[in-house]
């Protein structure tokens, strides 16, 4: 007798400048309706708190998050990154329990390259023009953030999303990427074809670098507020090929 293959875990690691609060409330109902288990990385680099005391979390303590909430899953594991999540699975993605990566309109490092070197871009984004650095941390200027990330989010919602912003470590824009899991392990790529966050053309380059299932969204760079059921067929889909 063959013995069923437990279906691996979601685990749900957001970008700079969020909480998995602000990021998750709406895909995550819907991949509850689908019997689908999740789990979430709260990144130590992204918070109101994040620099306090001596240590400035960044890159590394985000993989060592992820690393702690894959050992809590103990079992087989799909790891889904936002935006600067895609750094921190490039790097946790390594782990023997990660069957799939899903690249959400997300950095695909190649060692040795920075989130700042990947995010320029001319003209610059809307994003870059919305950051305002103070000491070790960045933030969204909040009357610029809907343009910059929730532009096709309803209004209401996006509205909500933007008071929930937090500041984000200035070390996480300069810390080289030091691995590439998605040379080894079986990769998705998003695409946010309207993003003003993440140059599309850039997207595109990285989901070309990935090499593996590319899929093409028309929405700005928070998909999982604007269109939460097709993000959810995406993960659906990895699932399935994970567990054959």
């Amino acid at each position: 007798t063959t013995t069923e293959q437990p279906s691996p875990v979601v685990v749900l690691v957001h970008g700079s400048f969020h909480t998995p609060e602000a990021t998750w409330t709406e895909l995550t109902p819907v991949l509850d309706e689908r019997g689908i288990e999740w789990s979430v990385v709260d990144l130590p680099s992204a918070g109101p708190d994040a620099v306090v005391g001596v240590t400035v979390p960044g890159l590394v303590e985000d993989v060592a998050a992820t690393s702690d909430v894959i050992d809590q899953v103990g079992g087989p594991v799909v790891l889904v990154g936002h935006s600067y999540g895609g750094f921190v699975i490039s790097e946790a993605g390594g782990d023997p329990r990660v069957q799939h990566l899903i690249f959400l309109c997300a950095f695909a490092p190649e060692p040795g390259e920075t989130l700042m070197q990947l995010s320029a871009s001319e003209p610059p984004t809307l994003l870059a023009a919305a950051l305002r650095v103070e000491g070790d941390v960045m933030s969204v200027a909040p009357e610029l953030a809907i343009g910059a990330l929730y532009a096709d989010v309803d209004e209401d919602l996006a509205a909500a999303a933007v008071t929930q912003l937090v500041p984000s470590t200035l070390s996480t824009l300069e810390q080289p990427a030091e691995e590439a899991a998605w040379t080894t392990v079986p990769s998705s790529y998003i695409i946010c074809a309207n993003d003003h966050a993440l140059e599309p053309a850039r997207q595109r380059e990285m989901a070309d670098r990935v090499g593996t299932q590319t899929s093409m969204l028309e929405t700005s760079h928070s998909p999982f507020l604007s269109q939460p059921e097709a993000v959810a067929n995406i993960i659906e889909t990895a699932l399935q090929q994970s567990s054959n």
